[in-house]
């Protein structure tokens, strides 16, 4: 894990800190290294409407695109006919 990310999933939780918007925006520029603060930007996204929460979806949208596909294991590929 980056050691960024606890500081921002702290300023997040923080409702009072006017750089949530910014944190949301940093940790979706870190995209799958930030996959630790994936609670607390789903938590920001079931607040009411806001920037922050916009940026906390875009966030998420990030993470799951710099995710790497999984390789097909032996069971998911078609038996060889012969």
């Amino acid at each position: 894990m980056e050691p960024t990310v606890p500081v921002l999933v702290k300023v997040l939780r923080d409702h009072q800190n006017p750089n949530r918007a910014r944190a949301a925006t940093i940790l979706a520029r870190m995209g799958a290294a930030a996959k630790a603060a994936a609670p607390a930007l789903i938590a920001v996204t079931q607040e009411p409407f806001s920037y922050t929460r916009v940026k906390a979806e875009e966030a998420l949208k990030q993470m799951s695109a710099h995710r790497r596909p999984k390789e097909p294991t032996n069971s998911n590929r078609p038996a060889c006919q012969k």
